[in-house]
């Protein structure tokens, strides 16, 4: 009578600190089989890695047109707005103190400096 595989999967007969080479021995004498299937937890990542990498090659967005420049947006316009405040009163205020210096020294030579 020919033995018959067991039906136990390889890793539950020999411990994974077994390197001996041996061939594990199922109850009655039988010898365990091996299977050459890779194990289910790598075929559901590389089946995850191929969705995730098509979905991403799928959800490549569109490239502006380069003939027609974007539309402003108010939101930008209003900031835009408060950042060129400051900045343009800096500009009055010197022009006020270079208009200033000018007639101080225009009154400097006038008096015989």
């Amino acid at each position: 009578m020919p033995r018959q595989p067991c039906a136990a999967s390889f890793r539950a007969v020999l411990p994974r600190t077994d390197l001996s080479g041996a061939t594990p021995r199922c109850v009655g004498g039988a010898r365990a089989v091996r299977s050459n299937a890779p194990p289910f937890r790598l075929l559901a990542m590389a089946g995850l890695a191929l969705v995730a990498a098509a979905a991403l090659v799928a959800c490549k967005p569109t490239p502006p047109d380069p003939e027609r420049p974007p539309e402003p947006q108010a939101a930008n316009a209003e900031l835009r707005d408060a950042m060129q405040a400051p900045v343009e009163k800096t500009r009055a205020v010197e022009e006020e103190l270079r208009k200033a210096a000018d007639a101080q020294r225009a009154a400097i030579e006038a008096a015989g400096g």
